[in-house]
């Protein structure tokens, strides 16, 4: 009897020592915001805020994101353009639906070029920007580049990047510098 409590002791031990290895290395830091994986996502809160994002966060330090805030673009209306054939990854539309569409006034989807999966909609591209009707654009490239000039948001990245290119704009425009 001795000798099973023993083991489930020694097992209990063994146990928390192995779940505290997996605490750590379930979380990474970007900057100075600390992240921890749930669900094949990357989660962190501010200012008691939610954010998540699907890229790991310390593989988007190198990104270059300009300097720009929500209020830069959250206006009387914001057009939120693509062209559906870019196919512009899942991941990415979730990222942006989960933690910037929320923030945003009044939103309105659009697209570049004309084609049967846009003829409801209205053809919005950069030169169509204002000051009170700003444009984000999201674009596959084969170079990757996020630009804030004119009142366009434009993002573009190869399809197999898009998703860190968006989430590295997610940590800037929430103010994790």
């Amino acid at each position: 009897m001795s000798l099973f409590i023993v083991f489930i002791m020694v097992l209990s031990v063994l146990g928390v020592a192995l779940n505290y290895g997996l605490e750590d290395s379930e979380s990474v830091k970007f900057k100075n915001t600390k992240f921890k994986q749930v669900n094949n996502l990357w989660v962190t809160y501010k200012d008691k805020e939610k954010i998540t994002i699907t890229s790991q966060p310390d593989y988007l330090e190198s990104i270059q994101v300009p300097d720009i805030s929500l209020s830069d673009i959250n206006k009387q209306k914001i057009y939120f353009t693509t062209n559906p054939e870019d196919a512009i990854p899942r991941d990415a539309l979730l990222d942006i639906q989960t933690n910037i569409v929320p923030k945003l006034n009044s939103l309105a989807i659009a697209c570049t070029q004309d084609s049967e999966l846009c003829k409801d909609l209205p053809l919005k591209t950069c030169s169509d920007a204002s000051p009170s009707n700003p444009i984000i654009q999201l674009q596959i490239t084969e170079t990757p580049s996020i630009t804030f000039n004119n009142n366009c948001l434009l993002i573009q990245s190869p399809r197999d990047s898009f998703t860190m290119y968006v989430d590295a704009l997610i940590l800037k425009l929430h103010g994790l510098e």
